[in-house]
């Protein structure tokens, strides 16, 4: 193969290798705010059976996992539902921040930059460097995104979760 072909499809893996890495932020994105409000209204309503079912169907949405974790800890203690929905929002976070996929795209694309540092296709390499850059920012950029939105939206769930048990 020449080094033009070689180029091309490694730009073409590299890119596919990246679309990875941000898919699980654009395929399980959620709106939060809408959701929120259909988690108050049902718990408002005494329906903690139907907003448990709502978050189930989305179960690898971290917002979702969340709010079904603080339906699922028993009791009313507010501080206690909070806990439990940060700390399974922090751990569906850093599970889908620190995936295997992030981890293989950076080592998929050291190997190609060395493989191909002597063959003059370094433009290139820099090209596709600059754009798995570019998918692990959009990457982390959702991640605070949705971690903004789980501060204030998490504190209205936790709060409707006390209303409607009764505390």
């Amino acid at each position: 193969m020449d080094d033009l072909t070689i180029s091309v499809v490694a730009t073409i893996v590299a890119c596919l290798a990246a679309g990875w890495v941000c898919f699980p932020w654009i395929a399980y994105a959620v709106n939060v705010p809408a959701f929120t409000n259909q988690i108050e209204k049902l718990a408002m309503a005494g329906n903690l059976d139907r907003a448990a079912k709502l978050c189930k169907a989305a179960p690898r949405v971290p917002f979702c996992a969340a709010t079904l974790a603080a339906l699922e800890t028993g009791g009313t203690d507010a501080e206690t539902l909070r806990q439990r929905f940060r700390e399974t929002l922090t751990a569906r976070v850093v599970a889908m921040s620190a995936s295997w996929i992030v981890v293989g795209a950076a080592i998929a694309g050291v190997a190609t930059a060395i493989a191909f540092a002597t063959s003059g296709a370094l433009p290139v390499i820099g090209a596709i460097c600059g754009i798995a850059a570019l998918m692990l920012v959009n990457a982390y950029l959702q991640a605070r995104k949705l971690a903004a939105a789980a501060v204030t939206e998490g504190e209205r769930v936790v709060k409707a979760i006390v209303a409607s048990r009764g505390q």
